[in-house]
């Protein structure tokens, strides 16, 4: 059986009606939607991408003209300037304010059918800059089958194609598609997921941003080894979501919330630890990464509850990076801001700072480093689907519209109350966070509440002594999410204990 395509009726028609009522004879941009369940696709919008700075508007290349001052004919052929690596920056941006299970599919065209064929190799070059941009790796999946859609504007028509990244030559398949009400078809899940990222560095002339990356690395893969509870229990994982009634109905207002199991914050998946004690050596630079991802992902009702677990901590992963991301762009910021200081460029007593504690090249600060994720927000785009996207602790909800509305295509609501804040600074009150024991991994003092635990409850986050990272030495699973669980997650402290009365 071959591929389909539901493209979504009331955002993408209308869209492309506002285009040829206005007489817009191209255009290029990327596809947002949802490729794979089953054998179906989904098309949910377009977004336009921006002109890049200095780049000049297409320009219509007529064939048969002659001399100056010729018009251009109706049936002219036009050169579409398609950047490749320009849409693959924009698909990159956009991909990173999309909530888990929405992502960027492929590319759209509208243009002649003329022009559309005689740009096919360069609109084929940037469907795999696209998939490359969006993928962890940077690297196009070979099975990856992304999509490119051409519309018409002289006569309104509608092509969808395949486009087999691992082919040789264009890699081209025609793909039946038709109109409809996709988001009618998906189920919301949300988390929270508390972060509390501490690592440490031994040697003076370490980079706090590369080990906060390497931290980050194992926080990932922490995740993605976490089990998803839903009322309490594991997600029947062969089960379909519309089978499972925890999960509610296909389209209905708020989201169904879910929990983590995550495994203990041992070694294998923290950041570097000081020998025991810390007798003999002291650390150079401490930094931690503090805050809560709230994660939405939107399911498919045919899809497995494994598929939907496998979202939701997807999107957790996607956004801690992101938060990373825009972290490092700070610091570079600040570095460039320095060194114009340094050079007579930058504001009166700008220079002499000792730059960011980010910024490559910098030493460790001498005292520890506290950093707070940037915050994400939401929108709302279409029906009952929100998109995201972060603020810096400078920024207000209107720098985010901006950004949705030169990215998406977003309509600008310009007003406070269209904005979600997801994440405020008591986004983990009276949660539970997980269990930590003593540094070290000894004894039972350990608790959620005692010496040396974190506890998110009354909006609080306890740390730990000076020179002491917060990791043990146990492997058990440990609750740490939504209050909801409170069996598993007294079951799971038990174990934590018990195991580490017996090492």
């Amino acid at each position: 059986m071959g591929r389909s395509c539901l493209i979504e009726e009331d955002h993408v028609a209308s869209y492309v009606k506002g285009l040829i009522q206005t007489r817009v004879a191209t255009e290029v941009g990327i596809l947002i939607g949802r490729l794979g369940v089953g054998n179906r696709d989904f098309i949910f919008s377009l977004a336009k991408t921006p002109t890049a700075e200095g780049d000049a508007e297409d320009v219509p290349t007529t064939t048969g003209a002659k001399g100056k001052g010729k018009k251009t004919s109706a049936g002219a052929t036009k050169s579409l300037a398609v950047d490749a690596d320009w849409m693959g920056e924009h698909a990159q941006q956009v991909s990173r304010m999309l909530p888990g299970g929405i992502d960027v599919v492929g590319v759209y065209v509208v243009a002649s059918e003329q022009n559309y064929k005689s740009s096919v190799v360069k609109l084929t070059e940037a469907i795999r800059a696209v998939a490359k941009s969006t993928n962890d790796d940077g690297q196009a999946d070979a099975d990856d089958k992304p999509l490119l859609l051409h519309i018409d504007p002289t006569n309104s028509r509608y092509s969808v194609r395949h486009v087999d990244i691992g082919a040789k030559g264009d890699g081209l398949n025609p793909t039946e598609y038709k109109f409809g009400q996709t988001m009618t078809m998906f189920h919301c899940l949300e988390c929270v997921y508390p972060v509390d990222i501490q690592t440490i560095t031994l040697e003076a002339d370490s980079s706090l941003r590369s080990l906060l990356s390497n931290a980050l690395l194992k926080e990932i893969a922490r995740v993605r080894a976490s089990e998803v509870l839903l009322d309490g229990s594991l997600l029947p994982e062969e089960d379909l979501v519309c089978n499972t009634p925890a999960m509610g109905a296909a389209n209905s207002p708020g989201c169904v919330h879910v929990d983590l199991l995550t495994p203990f914050e041992g070694s294998n998946y923290r950041g570097d630890r000081l020998p025991a004690n810390g007798k003999g050596q002291s650390y150079k630079g401490m930094c931690s990464i503090q805050g809560a991802v709230v994660a939405r992902a939107y399911v498919h009702g045919r899809e497995s509850c494994s598929r939907a677990a496998a979202m939701i901590k997807e999107d957790i992963c996607v956004s801690l990076r992101a938060r990373l991301a825009l972290l490092s762009d700070e610091a570079d910021r600040a570095e460039e801001d320095a060194e114009d200081a340094e050079a007579g460029e930058g504001a009166a007593g700008g220079a002499g700072g000792s730059g960011h504690p980010l910024a490559e090249g910098v030493a460790p600060p001498p005292k520890p480093i506290e950093l707070k994720l940037p915050k994400r927000v939401l929108l709302p785009w279409l029906g009952q689907l929100h998109v995201g996207d972060y603020l810096m602790p400078e920024e207000t909800p209107l720098d985010a519209i901006d950004r949705c509305v030169e990215l998406l295509g977003l309509s600008d609501p310009r007003g406070a109350d269209d904005v979600v804040l997801l994440e405020t600074e008591g986004t983990t009150r009276g949660q539970l966070g997980p269990w930590k024991p003593l540094a070290g991994g000894k004894g039972a003092e350990g608790s959620r509440t005692g010496k040396g635990a974190s506890s998110s409850g009354g909006g609080t986050t306890k740390q730990a002594g000076a020179g002491e990272p917060k990791h043990g030495g146990s492997n058990c699973f440990l609750y740490s999410a939504l209050a909801g669980a409170g069996v598993v997650g007294a079951l799971s402290v038990a174990m934590g204990q018990l195991m580490l009365g017996e090492s």
